[in-house]
């Protein structure tokens, strides 16, 4: 199309530009040459390169036509110099036929691809190395297909040898097998996880003996392992924890058990601590001392009840527990007198108590005992009585020796009853209880003549109702002389209450009278109130007058004693036959004895007469 005419004559012409005819088309001549290659072996013969496709034209391939050509080896195996041959069409709608194609090969190389692998390795108890086994393997990165054999052989080791669950594991030394195995390279290592148990090991200990506490508490002294591998000794050990005995009680040989133990140490991680072994150990006996107390009793007492103290029970433990209690013995009894005796404590029996006695001492005090003077009494002139006591009672067969005394003195009156002579053995405290000698004046006094006065001394009290008695019968007058005349007294006159008085008894009959007096508790000194002119007065003493009235003394101010009548005989008061000092103010009896006196050594009972020139008190000793 597009052709134009031209010449003079085109114009003749109508031409439509269009012309037919024939040609030849020759392929146009390309050369495919394979390049340079390496690769990694992949199980197949394709390079991965791009054939060079070159042509002596301006250009290789023409306008919309594609080239598809590849390079191969010549197959898969790994090698060097291997034959790369092109190979391919172009697309050019005509089935490649426009194209005259020349392939020319190169060599190549395929290397070998890269295996790794992993293993299974067993479980294992710990075992201070780092071998594992190696239970399976597999390849990884065998292409699909491929005669590849992974062998059965390597070894493998953990990471370290201490026990923990999914630890490393390594292994080398592992060699492949098969068709295709020189088409891979493979370091024989591989690499998996597995467990390191701890080793179960068990324990042992001992245990101190002991002396019996009242608990099961064992003390450990040792503890050591068994089952710990060599080259851990030292770095794991058995540490804490506490022991008990089986039975609390004295026994030898006991089962202990312990509790609560554990491992330490650098490798006690890599142990299991099963079982500690028990022991055993003994309890011995504690020692118990039994110290009998001290007691002490009276002599002639029941020995007390013997007690004892313990030193030594443990924990809350008493006497209570002994199987066995502590008897005691002596050698005192009722009747051992007074000294110190051994307490002697045996026979306690217990299993957990190693027993030992310490003697009390048993002190036998003397034993107290009272003597109580009877009071007893007797008439003027009489002998004394049997001196009487009661007492408590006696032990055995004990008596007293000795016998009761009393004051000397045969005057009116009271006298003390002493203990005198009387005395027990050392085994008794003696408390003496005084009594009273009361010597009465109840004297027969003779009666010369029938209705006669007979003058009589009060040298005591006389009675409430004094009492006469008359053993002939006769009748009985009691007169005192007062203020002149002789008068009738009452019951407690002056002159029979003071010890003083004298006064007179006058009777119908010859014979003998008695009077009864009262026992003086005053003191042993009285007052008597002499009245101016005569009174008559008495002395209970056979001893001189002035020994008796020494304590009336003249003053300068007060008339004192001028005249004192002594009559010689008991009927009669007389004007004749006494002595007599002269009717003055300044005659002293302790300056003048009376000395001249017919009857100077006085009657116990005399009665005689002192005039006073004016009342005066005075003090007469009893």
């Amino acid at each position: 199309t597009g052709i134009i005419l031209g010449g003079v004559d085109a114009g003749n012409y109508d031409f439509d530009g269009t012309g037919t005819g024939t040609a030849t088309i020759n392929p146009r001549s390309i050369t495919v040459t394979a390049v340079a290659s390496t690769k990694v072996y992949n199980g197949t013969t394709d390079s991965g390169g791009v054939p060079i496709i070159t042509s002596s034209l301006s250009s290789d391939i023409v306008g919309d036509d594609v080239a598809d050509f590849i390079q191969t080896y010549d197959n898969k195996n790994v090698g060097t110099l291997k034959t790369l041959t092109p190979s391919g069409t172009v697309n050019d709608g005509n089935s490649g036929n426009n194209y005259n194609v020349t392939l020319v090969p190169l060599t190549g190389e395929i290397t070998q691809a890269s295996l790794t692998a992993t293993i299974t390795a067993s479980n294992k108890v710990y075992d201070g190395t780092t071998s594992a086994t190696i239970t399976g393997r597999t390849l990884v990165g065998v292409i699909l297909g491929d005669d590849v054999i992974v062998n059965e052989d390597g070894t493998a080791t953990f990471a370290d040898a201490n026990a923990d669950i999914g630890k490393a594991v390594s292994a080398t030394g592992i060699t492949i097998t098969g068709a295709d195995a020189p088409n891979y390279s493979y370091d024989g290592t591989a690499t998996g996880t597995a467990d390191i148990t701890p080793l179960e090991i068990t324990g042992s200990f001992t245990a101190d003996n002991k002396s019996y506490d009242g608990n099961a508490v064992a003390t450990i002294l040792t503890q050591s392992l068994n089952g710990v591998l060599s080259g851990d000794e030292g770095n794991v050990v058995l540490i804490g924890g506490t022991a008990d005995f089986a039975d609390a009680n004295v026994a030898d040989g006991i089962t202990v058990a312990a509790l609560g133990m554990a491992l330490d140490g650098s490798a006690a991680g890599n142990y299991t601590l099963t079982n500690v072994d028990t022991t055993i150990a003994n309890i011995t006996k504690a020692p118990l001392t039994v110290t009998a107390d001290n007691q002490s009793k009276v002599y002639g007492a029941s020995n007390p009840t013997f007690t004892a103290s313990y030193n030594g029970f443990v924990e809350v433990e008493d006497v209570g527990v002994l199987d066995t209690p502590v008897s005691f013995s002596t050698d005192a009894d009722e009747t051992s007198p007074v000294d110190s005796y051994a307490i002697s404590a045996s026979g306690a029996l217990d299993n957990n108590y190693e027993i030992t006695y310490v003697p009390g001492i048993l002190t036998i005090t003397a034993a107290p005992l009272t003597v109580t003077a009877d009071n007893q009494s007797k008439n003027f002139g009489d002998a004394d009585p049997v001196l009487t006591y009661t007492n408590d009672s006696l032990v055995g067969s004990d008596v007293f020796t000795g016998s009761l005394a009393r004051d000397a003195g045969e005057n009116v009156g009271t006298y003390a009853i002493t203990q005198g002579t009387l005395v027990l053995n050392s085994n008794y405290l003696l408390t003496f209880v005084p009594a009273l000698f009361t010597l009465n004046f109840n004297v027969p006094i003779a009666l010369t003549e029938a209705g006669k006065w007979t003058l009589v001394s009060a040298p005591t009290l006389l009675s409430e109702t004094p009492t006469i008695t008359d053993d002939e019968n006769g009748v009985i007058a009691l007169l005192v002389y007062r203020n002149g005349a002789f008068v009738v007294p009452s019951a407690g006159d002056d002159e029979l209450v003071n010890p003083l008085s004298a006064f007179y008894i006058k009777t119908t009959s010859t014979g003998k009278i008695g009077l009864k007096f009262a026992t003086i508790s005053s003191p042993t000194q009285a007052s008597k109130q002499l009245s101016a002119g005569w009174n008559l007065v008495g002395t209970n003493n056979a001893g001189t007058a002035q020994n008796e009235f020494s304590s009336i003394q003249n003053t300068a101010q007060t008339a004192g004693m001028v005249t004192l009548f002594v009559p010689d005989t008991y009927n009669s008061r007389k004007d004749t036959g006494y002595s007599s000092w002269g009717e003055n103010a300044n005659h002293d009896l302790n300056a003048n004895p009376i000395t001249v006196l017919p009857n100077n050594n006085l009657s116990a009972y005399d009665g005689y007469w002192i005039f006073m020139n004016s009342a005066l008190a005075f003090i007469k000793n009893l």
